[in-house]
């Protein structure tokens, strides 16, 4: 182990002795890295990062949907979840193979609901699970 340290210590002399090397050293120092930056002027345009389609239009998203309650049946397609929509009063009721917007109910289990969610053109799976109540609140 201590002929690596001497070895270690010929190395790193001979790498700070080379002539001109302490030029390079001091020149990348004096690097500046500069960022460039935009400024859109409005003018009367839209803002191009702005969605074109509202709310209304984009349908139900995945992550507005909550799960409060799941009624479980005897066979798979007699079971219903209960589904609540950020910004809306009015519960939805799902089975198996109901869609909501672009959004497919695959199964339902106890604790949770598979479904596939399909936007523009690529379909990927999600699940929303119910959150589980015990004697000091909810979890």
């Amino acid at each position: 182990m201590n002929s690596k340290r001497v070895c270690f210590a010929v190395l790193a002399a001979a790498l700070f002795a080379v002539p001109g090397r302490a030029e390079a050293q001091a020149a990348d120092s004096a690097i500046v890295y500069e960022r460039e930056v935009f400024e859109y002027s409005r003018g009367g345009r839209a803002d191009p990062f702005r969605s074109l389609l509202d709310d209304a239009e984009l349908g139900v998203r995945l992550e507005d949907l909550t799960l409060q309650g799941v009624m479980v049946g005897a066979e798979p397609g007699q079971s219903v979840a209960v589904l609540s929509r950020a910004g809306s009063a009015t519960p939805l009721r799902v089975q198996v193979g109901d869609r909501i917007g672009g959004i497919r109910i695959l199964s339902i289990g106890q604790h949770s609901v598979e479904v596939l969610v399909e936007e523009f053109g690529v379909a990927r799976r999600g699940t929303l699970e119910l959150k589980s109540v015990t004697q000091k609140g909810i979890s």
